[in-house]
């Protein structure tokens, strides 16, 4: 598997990620590797886009765990939402290099909860606030509010994740899925607002 082409590249994109409190871990994403030998790490780069990522820890959270600084991470398109404070949200555990665009992020999060030998970039676009105005957080839909930020402050997918990487579908409660709406700018997190006029539909194995 170390040796397959593919092994280095990751994408993620199109879930829905939830760290509930009280998991023993507060890294959500761990990337990289772990069993000591970081020659067979790999050593390239996590592709995290148009995920709807929640943290209901009360305490310290971290998106992504990268094992050393020869991953790296493009972050972009994602809602990261956390029920504490922001600055309880940190990007980075450490290492890595890790690259954030065109997010919706809690005010006032943080690079690492540490003294970091990674590097996090704001390459502009990201919106902080408290609030990304879910539909009914406490039932877990995480569709959109017509008056939710996110509606259209999403960025154009990266020509590194086409065509074989591209969103066709999104996630329908519980372990199902549908072809995602076809709208000309794409949302930041895993589910696009199709609005009062409904949406253009594009469907993955013809009609439906």
């Amino acid at each position: 598997m170390v040796n397959h082409p593919s092994y280095s590249t990751t994408f993620v994109y199109g879930n829905i990620l939830i760290e509930p409190d009280g998991a023993g871990n507060s890294q959500i994403i761990h990337y990289g590797g772990d069993s000591g030998t970081t020659s067979e790490y790999r050593k390239s780069t996590l592709y995290l886009y148009n995920n709807t990522i929640i943290s209901s820890r009360s305490g310290n959270t971290t998106l992504v765990r990268l094992s050393t600084n020869d991953e790296s991470a493009q972050v972009f398109n994602n809602i990261l939402y956390n029920t504490a404070n922001g600055n309880n949200f940190a990007m980075i555990d450490e290492n890595g290099i890790l690259s954030l665009f065109n997010n919706w992020m809690p005010t006032n999060w943080r690079d690492c909860h540490c003294t970091t030998n990674g590097t996090v970039t704001d390459l502009g676009n990201n919106i902080e606030g408290t609030d990304p105005q879910f539909t009914n957080f406490a039932t877990q839909d995480f569709t959109l509010q017509p008056s939710s930020a996110v509606i259209d402050n999403g960025t154009t997918l990266l020509p590194a994740v086409l065509p074989e990487n591209d969103l066709l579908q999104q996630y329908v409660i519980h372990q199902n899925f549908e072809s995602k709406p076809n709208e000309s700018t794409l949302d930041m997190g895993a589910f696009e607002y199709c609005g009062i006029n409904g949406c253009n539909i594009v469907f993955v194995n013809g009609f439906e």
